[in-house]
């Protein structure tokens, strides 16, 4: 019988060896186990936390209150949660969740989103990171620290406005002196002058009489009574820093101004070299009786930009001496604005030089608008407005595309004085530079006379109200769809045009109405030239092609044309491969003033049609003693035998039967014609254009196909 025998050391090391191997394999994965339960739960702490202040809120909401912020100290939620759980979270004014701070001992998440942050996202597109005992998590009045340098003003670290004081603070320091040039400034939240949740201490009296009333009140009275805020940047001290919005809002902003002139109001009042971006403002603004531009942004000199803001603020004054619009009141002299992807939603009325988007830009200016609107109502006794700009003074360089203006401009006033209104642009001064492409107005434009009495001139145009000796303006793949009531000279484009160098209009169409039932009642003394397509063109090298009018006009009391209504001392216009189906005008295509006193005009008009009805000649009366050169030119002669009044007209134009025009072997001759045009050979400027192919349209007449 063999002994029995135990382990040997070798062997019992080996054992030993293969436990710690089998140890050390385990534990991370012990401890992996550990963190993902903590982890995990963390989670579910953060989701139920949103869960129960969205809840809070709705709650809050029914019982008239308005709390946008709940936190673990000064506000809590009623849930129960773990003792060393901290949480931040504020909400928007319509009860999303915009931001949130939640830590334990272990974990943390920071999300600041003005789009709204979901709780399925939790632990996904927002990551839940291992707690830095250095960020500071404590109350909604306390400021939620980004990771990096806090509060040094670089683009990786800015200054953050998280309080109406906040916006207090920096106005002050702005008067004070400090530009914050090159520094970046952003909006963690969203903000309401009104809501005492946006205010650290909505009752302190520490910034004393804001207001102008001679007491000490709580902050928020001061901000929303009397004179109300003060703007960032006034006199000589101007605003150089970068604003980022982050896509937040700053609501109930009140400015009102009774008895200092020359101030600059706005949330911004004066700007220089900086960048205000993805932001919203909305409250009033109020000026009285002496002179103040006005705008969400007052005045901007240098080079700066406007891009992703909406103004939502109502401004008004009663005084016509100043500029207002709904986001840059003015560009000042020599000055660079880009204007991008930003609306105006607030009513405007009041100023001299008033726009939708900016009222007044200053000479030798350079302005660019991209990718913005107007949506509101302008109503005015102004002599300059504009959907989107009302003046642009001598020398300036402007570009306008992918623009829109889409809301009425109202005018409201019997003064004796010149106006000049339009849909996009109210005037163009001489030897400024303009070219709009991709945009148009589509909104209506009325005069509100109940009797024209005044002597002086109302200019209208759909697109432009007037243009005098401007050195270029281009209009392309555009259009005006408003119509236009009561002006004395104006059109469905542009109203008058005086001593333009050159103007080209291409691919470019009105289907606005215009009317005169005011004006034709009344006993002015006044110039009334018009057309729906373009008003009056005094002395001004103009081209038109491609483009068409099916606007009628009603109620008129002068002799318009469907495409140049009037042409005076040493007009040139030269309109190809383009056409009219307005009804109720007197001349198909164009009308010469037949004034001896005018300097003789050139027309050029080739490969042109009228389709509309017309009470005199079906292309147009041409005067006499002017240089005309027509070339197929056709009208439809069901009820007009003549196209011009020229003595030669059966060598220049063609009747048509309606039948006729509406057959393809129309729209076959109007192709073969265009492509025997050398548009080079007209004006080198034309090089780069080309004419559009003919093809039926649905109206059963040719219509142009411009790829």
């Amino acid at each position: 019988m063999k002994s029995k025998k135990g382990f040997t050391l070798v062997e019992l090391l080996a054992v030993i060896a293969i436990l710690a191997i089998l140890v050390i394999i385990a534990i991370p994965n012990v401890i992996n186990l550990y963190r993902n339960a903590r982890k995990n739960t963390f989670k579910s702490d953060v989701q139920s936390i949103m869960r129960m202040s969205e809840q809070q809120y709705v709650m809050n909401s029914m019982n008239n209150g308005n709390r946008t912020c709940f936190d673990s100290t000064t506000n809590p939620l009623e849930i129960e949660a773990r003792e060393n759980l901290v949480y931040v979270v504020r909400l928007s004014n319509k009860g999303k969740i915009t931001s949130i701070q939640i830590a334990d001992n272990n974990y943390q998440i920071l999300v600041d989103d003005s789009n709204g942050i979901s709780k399925d996202e939790i632990g996904k597109t927002y990551e839940i990171d291992a707690r830095n005992k250095t960020t500071d998590i404590i109350s909604c009045n306390n400021s939620f620290l980004v990771q990096g340098e806090e509060g040094s003003g670089e683009e990786n670290a800015p200054y953050k406005i998280q309080y109406i004081e906040d916006l207090v603070e920096l106005s002050n320091n702005v008067e004070k002196g400090e530009t914050y040039a090159g520094k970046t400034i952003i909006l963690s939240r969203d903000l309401d002058f009104k809501n005492k949740d946006s205010y650290k201490d909505s009752e302190t009296t520490k910034y004393k009489d804001i207001n102008g009333n001679g007491q000490d009140e709580p902050l928020m009275t001061e901000l929303t009574t009397g004179v109300g805020f003060t703007p960032i940047g006034i006199g000589s001290n101007y605003f150089k820093g970068n604003f980022d919005g982050k896509n937040h809002r700053i609501d109930g902003l009140y400015i009102k101004n009774t008895d200092k002139e020359g101030l600059s109001l706005g949330l911004f009042g004066i700007i220089e070299d900086s960048t205000i971006s993805n932001l919203t403002v909305s409250g009033n603004i109020e000026n009285g009786i002496n002179p103040s531009n006005t705008g969400m942004i007052s005045d901007v000199y240098g080079t700066s930009k406007v891009i992703n803001c909406n103004n939502e603020i109502n401004i008004s004054s009663e005084i016509s001496d100043s500029s207002i619009a709904g986001l840059v009141a003015t560009l000042k002299s020599n000055g660079n604005l880009t204007i991008e992807n930003s609306k105006n939603k607030g009513s405007i009325s009041g100023g001299i030089h008033i726009g939708g988007l900016i009222g007044g830009v200053a000479p030798n200016a350079n302005l660019i608008i991209k990718n913005s609107e107007n949506q509101g109502i302008i109503s005015t006794d102004s002599q300059n407005i504009g959907g989107l700009i009302g003046y642009l003074n001598q020398n300036t360089n402007t570009t306008i595309t992918n623009s829109y203006n889409n809301a009425e401009i109202q005018y409201n006033s019997e003064e004796d004085k010149d106006v000049r209104i339009g849909g996009l642009v109210g005037y163009v001064s001489p030897y400024s530079i303009l070219d709009i492409t991709n945009s148009g107005n589509n909104a209506n434009i009325t005069n509100h006379h109940t009797d024209y009495k005044v002597t002086k001139i109302m200019m209208m145009g759909g697109l432009i109200g007037a243009s005098y000796s401007s050195k270029n303006l281009k209009i392309d793949n555009t259009y005006n769809k408003g119509n236009l009531y009561d002006g004395a000279i104006f059109g469905g484009i542009v109203g008058f045009m005086q001593n333009c160098e050159k103007v080209i209009v291409n691919n470019t169409y009105n289907k606005g109405n215009l009317t005169q039932p005011n004006i034709i009642n009344s006993t002015a003394k006044v110039d009334i030239r018009n057309g729906p397509f373009i008003g009056y063109n005094k002395g001004s090298n103009l081209y038109i092609l491609n483009s068409y009018n099916t606007g009628n006009m009603e109620k008129y009391n002068v002799f318009p044309a469907g495409l140049v209504g009037f042409n005076l001392d040493n007009a040139r216009t030269n309109i190809f491969n383009s056409y009219n189906l307005g009804n109720g005008i007197v001349n198909g295509i164009v009308q010469d003033a037949n004034s001896t006193n005018s300097k003789a005009n050139l027309y050029t008009l080739n490969n042109i049609y009228n389709a509309g009805n017309v009470s005199k000649y079906g292309i147009g009366d041409l005067g006499t003693n002017n240089t005309i050169n027509i070339k197929n030119a056709y009208y439809k002669n069901d009820t007009i035998k003549k196209g011009t009044n020229l003595s030669n007209d059966s060598e220049l134009t063609t009747g048509k039967s309606e039948s006729e025009m509406k057959s393809q072997s129309f729209v076959t001759l109007l192709n073969t014609n265009k492509s025997s045009i050398d548009l080079n050979s007209v004006d080198s400027d034309l090089s780069g254009y080309t004419l559009c192919d003919w093809k039926l349209g649905s109206s059963g007449y040719p219509e142009l196909d411009c790829k």
